[in-house]
């Protein structure tokens, strides 16, 4: 049910005006996608930074202060964070 197109070299190249094409043909599905996750990343802070969401960077967090199973306020390293809408704890791949 996936949609796909077989190409010639030509209309390979066609697509990939960027670059010198040596194919014989290819297939083309023009519903299938490709990212490069630096640049999706990039983006989103952006995009989330210009919606008002505030990020904290080489921030460890100590702990929690909850209320009724709800977190309250962030205890860090860098003070305590109150009045929390919401969290969002990310740690990366180090």
């Amino acid at each position: 049910g996936i949609p796909a197109h077989i190409l010639s070299a030509k209309e390979v190249q066609d697509l990939e005006t960027q670059l010198k094409v040596d194919v014989i043909g290819g297939i083309y599905f023009p519903k299938d996608a490709h990212l490069i996750p630096q640049i999706l990343i990039s983006e989103l802070l952006k995009f989330l930074k210009n919606k008002g969401v505030k990020f904290f960077d080489t921030t460890t967090v100590l702990g929690f202060e909850k209320k009724n199973s709800q977190i309250q306020s962030i205890i860090t390293d860098k003070g305590k964070f109150e009045e929390v809408e919401e969290v969002i704890l990310s740690i990366g791949a180090w």
